[in-house]
């Protein structure tokens, strides 16, 4: 015990409950990373063409407008 009655902690125990406190710069960066993730959208995938000449003209503009590289 020390003097004014508390448990003395040692080093690795000190260094637990900074790693578990939440918004101290040892997690900051994990805090922005996860923050940019749940931010992001889901990546667009092309369809697929099923093979109905009806829904070919409208799967053909999809995919151009998906996959297009603006100049």
């Amino acid at each position: 015990m020390s003097a004014g009655g508390a448990k003395a902690t040692n080093g690795l125990e000190a260094s637990k409950l900074l790693n578990d406190t939440p918004g101290l710069v040892d997690n900051g960066t994990a805090d922005i990373n996860h923050q940019q993730d749940l931010n992001q959208l889901p990546m667009l995938e092309p369809p697929v063409f099923a093979g109905d000449p009806l829904l070919y003209l409208e799967w053909s503009r999809s995919f151009d407008h998906l996959i297009s590289i603006p100049m």
